[in-house]
């Protein structure tokens, strides 16, 4: 797994280090290639992209084994990403940010208190999430494929004074067993019950079979 997570860290950081040599499997079967325009020489010939290298494409051309740091996906003037610059470029802004407040907030304070949790001082495990709460969201978006019912069912006693229990139930609709396997079920009853009239376990009724499949075999061959 970690040589996996390497592998897909390299080519997003280094792509134009991947895309010329995918460019030349690419280009064995359908005639053409494309890394020329998808990754512009800026490091080699820097006078034709004068816009990519004062954005600074140009950065690193004596670090970095390709033509050049920037993916084109269309046009020069249009868009372009460079993942090898963002590799460098995040990391030293966060750091940035880090010493930025440092230097303005000044030393950070840490107060601890007890978390608010809507008034609930003794937790049990009724206050963690169910199963009804994880799907609750799915539901609500697939509610008018899956139909859930509802049906909740309250019991009382001495005529609605004192509740003794409710009782919840969700349903959901089977979608696919209702609409497409149930009918497809049903035609197949429906047929072998027909097999079942042909089938009947008499042997009279069996030769009688032979008996009409010989006869329209030779009208058959006789025409």
């Amino acid at each position: 797994m970690g040589l996996l997570a390497a592998g897909c860290l390299a080519l997003g950081v280094l792509p134009t280090l991947v895309i010329p040599v995918l460019d030349n499997a690419a280009a064995l079967l359908v005639g053409a290639g494309a890394a020329q325009a998808m990754v512009p020489a800026v490091f080699a010939a820097p006078e034709k992209f004068s816009d990519l290298v004062t954005l600074g494409g140009n950065i690193l051309h004596s670090v970095i084994p390709a033509q050049g740091a920037v993916v084109v996906p269309t046009d020069p003037g249009f868009s372009s990403i460079a993942p090898t610059y963002l590799i460098i470029a995040i990391p030293l802004a966060m750091l940035f940010g880090v010493l930025l407040a440092r230097l303005l907030g000044g030393k950070t304070k840490v107060a601890k208190a007890p978390v608010w949790a809507g008034g609930i001082t003794d937790f049990s495990p009724w206050c963690q999430y169910s199963a009804t709460a994880y799907s609750n969201p799915v539901l609500v978006l697939f509610g008018s494929i899956y139909g859930p019912e509802i049906n909740m069912v309250k019991r009382y006693f001495a005529e609605d004074s004192f509740h003794l229990t409710t009782k919840y139930e969700r349903r959901i609709t089977p979608f696919i067993e209702r609409y497409f396997y149930e009918p497809l079920i049903s035609i197949v009853d429906k047929f072998s019950l027909l097999l079942r009239w042909v089938q009947a376990g008499r042997v009279n009724q069996y030769l009688a079979y032979i008996l009409v499949t010989l006869i329209l075999t030779l009208i058959l061959v006789g025409y």
